[in-house]
């Protein structure tokens, strides 16, 4: 159970941050930087700054179908060691 957990976690985790990550680069490159801020020129999302994010998002996906995969198998299996275990 706890490695299905971890799993899902780090799933979740990878999904949730990207989307952080593009939210506020969206958000960032909206707001207006003129005077001594900036020099007035918009910014965009480019495809280097995307692809390790996108990366991310698949790692993520896998990661929670693997985990739900793993737990799948091991309900319709029994212990091996199952007298041996206490816990």
């Amino acid at each position: 159970m706890n490695r299905f957990v971890l799993m899902i976690s780090v799933g979740v985790i990878l999904i949730l941050v990207p989307i952080g990550i593009v939210l506020y680069g969206y958000w960032d490159i909206h707001q207006p930087k003129l005077g001594a801020v900036g020099d007035g020129n918009q910014k965009f999302l480019t495809v280097p700054v995307l692809i390790p994010l996108i990366g991310s998002l698949i790692l993520g996906i896998g990661n929670i179908h693997g985990a739900i995969v793993y737990r799948k198998q091991n309900l319709t299996q029994p212990d091996k060691n199952e007298d041996d275990s206490f816990s």
